[in-house]
């Protein structure tokens, strides 16, 4: 008796983020009501491209979703989440702002700054709840690159 053939499994996702501190404080965006997880705040970014390393593919998603070219600095935090219909890994990099721009939400609902204590876990993508964590318990310093 032959076992049937095992199901595949959800898709892996390379997904890249921004972590930018304003004057005013960590720039989060409000996703619009017409994808997945409609109006769940997440930080700036999205998928890798085939053929994009992280760094490259973090400058374009600035350059769509803000208006703004940033510069690419240290991983700040890195891990996997599974959706019930894909597996993602989140890179998390501090990024500063090149030139004179100003973000803005081009791909959003909305933009906000927040301070950590003010990032409520139920409010974000559920990817983003360990990083959250980090900001708020301060083990992930926001703006700590120097």
């Amino acid at each position: 008796m032959c076992a049937a053939p095992e199901a595949p499994g959800p898709p892996f996702v390379e997904v890249v983020a921004a972590l930018y501190v304003g004057a005013a404080g960590i720039l989060v965006q409000q996703r619009p009501a017409h994808v997945s997880q409609p109006l769940a705040w997440e930080f700036p970014g999205g998928k890798v491209d085939p053929g994009e390393s992280p760094e490259q593919a973090l400058r374009r998603e600035c350059q769509e979703e803000l208006g703004v070219e940033v510069e690419v600095g240290p991983l700040a935090y890195t891990q996997r989440h599974a959706y019930p219909e894909k597996i993602i890994r989140l890179r998390l990099y501090h990024v500063r702002l090149r030139g004179t721009g100003t973000p803005a939400p081009l791909a959003a609902c909305q933009l906000a700054y927040l301070q950590p204590q003010q990032l409520r876990p139920e409010a974000f993508c559920a990817a983003d709840a360990p990083i959250l964590a980090a900001l708020r318990d301060g083990s992930l310093v926001a703006g700590a690159w120097s």
